[in-house]
């Protein structure tokens, strides 16, 4: 588990810090700490590695504050839990308007500390497999499932198209099919499309969610159709238009 946490005190990050320690010993679950002074720090950290799980942010911080951090990191596409950190409860309600999962008045004492990690924890474990990490250029991402639209075979390697742009990987569409899961369909030699983001099918046509056109194949086309119709009785979604056989 990797938290960021980001406070102008550095008496209280190393308290943070040896929080953590004790946290790991109690409950035998590792934490990677990155610790910051200043929001920037934590912007630029999260630029080059998207795979942060916990944000702990002191709310007054030098520059941008904690809650200006937040929304920037929401930009971003962060999804990581987020505390944030205060000595003053006037805060607390404006805390949990900018995404706060939890707000932890100072000075924090060690049992509050490790009920809240833990807890966040468990429910990180629960949603553990809603996303893959991704080498997108030189850096790797955290790419979540239902963010992916579909993918497309561009010679040996794979276009993953997301809802907020796309990246060339190096993984192949085989390997693909093993690591996504039942959303996902191979609906033709060249596309594997998230169902989720299926707006209308016409003739071999696949309209999705971002506006693009991808294609089913004649071979492929009874199946996909069975398993998209299987796919929308489970979830009880009745927002697809369907034409054609």
């Amino acid at each position: 588990m990797k938290i960021i946490v980001c406070d102008d005190e550095m008496e209280f990050v190393k308290m943070i810090a040896r929080y953590c320690n004790r946290f790991q010993r109690d409950h035998k679950i590792p934490i990677a700490l990155i610790k910051c002074t200043r929001g920037q720090e934590v912007l630029a950290y999260y630029e080059q590695n998207k795979d942060v799980d916990m944000f702990i942010l002191d709310i007054v911080l030098e520059g941008k504050s904690g809650m200006e951090i937040t929304d920037l990191l929401h930009e971003q596409g962060a999804r990581g839990k987020i505390i944030f950190l205060t000595s003053m409860s006037k805060y607390a309600l404006k805390g949990y308007e900018h995404g706060a999962c939890r707000y932890w008045m100072k000075p924090l004492k060690y049992e509050k500390f490790s009920s809240d990690i833990l807890t966040l924890y468990k429910e990180l474990q629960e949603t553990k497999q809603d996303y893959l990490m991704e080498r997108v250029g030189t850096t790797v991402e955290k790419v979540y499932l239902d963010e992916i639209v579909y993918l497309m075979t561009e010679g040996r390697k794979v276009r993953v198209q997301k809802t907020t742009g796309s990246y060339v990987a190096r993984t192949r569409m085989v390997e693909y099919e093993e690591m996504l899961d039942k959303r996902f369909y191979r609906c033709h030699t060249a596309y594997i499309v998230n169902m989720e983001h299926v707006l209308k099918i016409d003739g071999m046509e696949i309209q999705v969610s971002n506006g693009d056109t991808i294609y089913t194949s004649k071979g492929k086309k009874k199946e996909f159709m069975a398993a998209l119709g299987d796919y929308l009785n489970e979830k009880s979604i009745k927002k697809f238009d369907m034409m054609g056989d």
